[in-house]
């Protein structure tokens, strides 16, 4: 059956409208890996604004605290908890990497702790991108990643060995999308251009020192002395300059041509260039979805709301990144090693998750309270009552008993 036809249906069919298509189908729609993708990565990486782009990103990304919490869990589903943590941590640098990738795809390493009974992943190791494939079964279900070896032969890491880290998958495009690709690429193949239309102006201008043997002084047909030295020296800067070489029809006594160079009208200016390659730098954050605000300033910073409101996008930029990075690492290595270790009866809830960056205590807030802590002794504006601290804490995050009490802390009232 032809593709076309697998997707109509007569018209009494009872299929729902909006119904998932079959997994054929699903198989015919999907596009194959580009190779060519981390090449682009490499290249692109090579710009400085597009580094500072992916810097931004993936350093948010690490300083987001990501935490492993084990549920109605023994010691051994603690210590499982334990090494899932360092394991995140170790391959986390690695997993960087699928922002212009699009995927990493990695082997897991097994180990076991005879003392504990407990099987675990100890490394995640990533394997190179051109050497490894995307392997799905009938059903579209990850089945594992196939391997090349430097001879052309295959192996084939099942789920069990393999992980495939994909960034924005879709039934199209399972394997993984680069977050180069799209608006950032077209705007860096702009911003290219004018790098080497710059280069080419300034090239242009580049005055180079040369050696030239000529005699002092030379005779036109007319009998008139020329400085030599000085008329060479000119005709030489201004053809570096972007002069035109003419050939005129007077000739010395020996009856050889003069060489005489037109300078230029005026220094060409490149400011407008570089006035456009700043303007192209903006553009490439925005490309990358980065409001420029948030990590440069320009000739003015802008409102506290207008600030707040452009932070809030790059939160919400970095932290859709890692959901999909604990989403993956949650399924594919998490799961597998509470399966391997425990029943379905005595199974502990294993979960990751992270704090949003939007819900982190106010800076300011977290310094005022660092320095309350830490003093000798407690501010006169807090023993005095002009403080509240309890509220102060509270906001901050920090649980009080309900006995807390001191200077500034008044305790609870008795119920």
């Amino acid at each position: 059956m032809s593709f076309f036809k697998s997707r109509h249906k007569p018209a009494n069919s009872t299929q729902p409208a909006g119904a998932k298509l079959s997994a054929p189908v699903v198989a015919a729609l999907r596009e194959p890996e580009p190779k060519t993708v981390a090449e682009l990565a490499r290249r692109m990486r090579d710009d400085y604004q597009v580094q500072l782009a992916e810097r931004v990103i993936t350093a948010n990304l690490q300083a987001i605290a990501v935490h492993v919490a084990v549920e109605q869990g023994d010691a051994r589903a603690r210590l499982l908890g334990v090494r899932l943590r360092d394991l995140w941590s170790a391959a986390l640098p690695a997993m960087l990497k699928a922002f212009g990738d699009g995927r990493v795809a990695f082997e897991k390493v097994w180990t076991c702790d005879a003392a504990a009974n407990l099987s675990f992943v100890r490394q995640l190791e990533p394997l190179p991108f051109e050497q490894t494939q995307l392997q799905l079964d009938a059903e579209g279900r990850f089945s594992g990643i196939a391997l090349r070896g430097p001879r052309g032969a295959a192996i084939v890491l099942g789920p069990a060995k393999g992980w495939w880290l994909a960034l924005d998958p879709t039934p199209a495009q399972p394997h993984g999308r680069s977050r180069y690709l799209g608006a950032p690429y077209e705007t860096w193949k702009k911003r290219q251009d004018t790098f080497r239309l710059r280069n080419v102006l300034l090239e242009r201008f580049a005055l180079r020192g040369g050696v030239a043997h000529v005699p002092p002084t030379v005779e036109d047909e007319y009998g008139h002395l020329i400085n030599n030295f000085d008329a060479t020296a000119k005709a030489y800067t201004a053809l570096q300059a972007g002069g035109l070489l003419l050939f005129p029809n007077h000739r010395d006594k020996q009856g050889q041509y003069e060489f005489n160079y037109t300078e230029p009208p005026g220094l060409l200016d490149p400011g407008p260039l570089e006035a456009v390659l700043d303007g192209q730098d903006v553009e490439q954050l925005r490309a990358f979805s980065i409001p420029e605000k948030t990590i440069i300033e320009g000739q003015a910073a802008g409102s506290y709301a207008l600030v707040s409101q452009q932070m809030l996008i790059l939160f919400a930029i970095v932290e859709d990144v890692l959901a999909q990075f604990c989403d993956s690492f949650q399924r594919y290595v998490i799961d597998p090693q509470v399966a391997a270790n425990f029943t379905e009866e005595t199974a502990p809830r294993v979960v990751i998750g992270f704090t949003r960056l939007s819900a982190r205590p106010d800076s300011l807030l977290t310094e005022v309270v660092k320095s309350l802590l830490t003093e000798p002794r407690l501010s006169e504006l807090v023993q005095s009552g002009a403080v509240d601290l309890r509220q102060l804490l509270q906001a901050a995050g920090i649980p009080l008993t309900p006995q807390a009490g001191g200077p500034g802390v008044p305790s609870a009232a008795p119920a």
